[in-house]
């Protein structure tokens, strides 16, 4: 059984409220103190992100180079993604639409993605790995091969 308190359905808007508690995890077990076991669905929707001062590290070396960028990610429960961004890089701003994406959740709500941005200065998949926290309305990131620096997820 779901508990749910007035404070709670009203922070999370209507959207949230219709969403079957499944969306989140396989279990209940979390109510009862356990470990709650996500899946790919746990992170199912539209999300806005950003990323704070990060430092880009350039394909093929070179010094490293501030870096920051917002944009979106919409997660379709299967284990594809799609990535819009607008990155700024050395003061310079580059606009993405990711070719593909995919990503992986696993039970203990850490995940993985990776996605494809053709045009950019990186032509390798770029990868992440994240956590669910806040009791899957956020995700915390970092990107594990070009950049030095974190990604904040929230749901839009």
């Amino acid at each position: 059984m779901m508990v749910v308190t007035v404070g709670a359905v009203v922070a999370a808007g209507a959207s949230l409220a219709a969403r079957d508690d499944d969306a989140l995890r396989d279990d209940d077990d979390s109510q009862k103190g356990n470990h709650p076991r996500y899946t790919n669905r746990s992170i199912q929707g539209i999300w806005g992100f950003s990323s704070q001062l990060a430092m880009f590290l350039p394909p093929g070396g070179g010094p490293p180079v501030p870096t920051a960028g917002v944009g979106r990610i919409s997660f379709d429960g299967k284990g594809g993604c799609s990535v819009t961004s607008v990155v700024n890089i050395n003061g310079q701003t580059v606009t993405s639409q990711s070719s593909s994406c995919s990503y992986s959740v696993g039970p203990d709500g850490m995940g993985t993605s990776q996605a494809v941005f053709p045009g950019t200065p990186i032509s390798d998949p770029v990868p992440i790995s994240f956590v669910i926290v806040d009791q899957g309305r956020e995700l915390l990131a970092i990107n594990t091969r070009f950049l030095v620096g974190g990604l904040t997820f929230r749901r839009q």
